[in-house]
């Protein structure tokens, strides 16, 4: 893999199940392309998570599609390799891919969160990831304590939000409003298509 390229435009990877995405992620890509010179962002709805033993509520389709709908800037790509997968989504064959096919930009930066991070050792490639990538990880609640795992630096980010999916899928179970927590147009994607209502 070759990395970091001088001439190439700086960008990052956002990886989640996005079940479904919202305005706490939203706050994360503006605090990320303010703070950190970026010209882009890849925004991947994962596929089959193989460390998780729940799988998403809504397909990766709809994951996709809901991402989809919220960006209109040339600052964000959503990526539909992940989901078009049949085999475990592995971020070190996603960033492969990326390099392939998105050759005109370098990934440094991987955003993920400190809960997943915490897990990383146990990732395809973990080393090289550590040693090759700079990590972007958000804290989501006080509790969540990062534990720094190599010399490359490790960016820690704190309060930016406390929505999270599954209170969003937990109020449309309760017929509760979510207004303030999705943007417009997701949540009419999922009243029109129905979701999060028998979990």
């Amino acid at each position: 893999m070759n990395l970091h390229g001088k001439n190439k435009k700086k960008a990052a990877i956002f990886g989640g199940t996005f079940d479904p995405f919202h305005n706490g992620h939203l706050k994360i890509i503006d605090y990320v392309l303010e703070n950190f010179n970026l010209d882009k962002i890849f925004l991947v709805p994962a596929g089959n998570q193989y460390m998780k033993t729940i799988p998403p509520k809504a397909t990766p389709t709809q994951r996709f599609d809901m991402c989809k709908l919220v960006f209109h800037s040339q600052l964000i790509e959503v990526i539909d390799y992940e989901i078009k997968k049949t085999s475990p989504s592995y971020t070190f064959d996603t960033l492969e891919y990326l390099e392939k096919n998105k050759s005109e930009f370098s990934v440094s930066y991987i955003i993920l969160g400190t809960d997943a991070y915490d897990e990383i050792l146990l990732w395809k490639e973990a080393e090289f990831l550590l040693n090759n990538y700079k990590f972007i990880t958000i804290q989501r609640d006080q509790k969540n304590c990062i534990k720094k795992k190599n010399n490359f630096p490790v960016v820690n980010i704190s309060n930016i939000s406390n929505i999270s999916s599954s209170k969003i899928r937990e109020k449309i179970r309760k017929k509760e409003s979510i207004l303030l927590d999705t943007p417009m147009e997701i949540q009419k994607y999922i009243t029109d298509n129905n979701l999060y209502k028998d979990e």
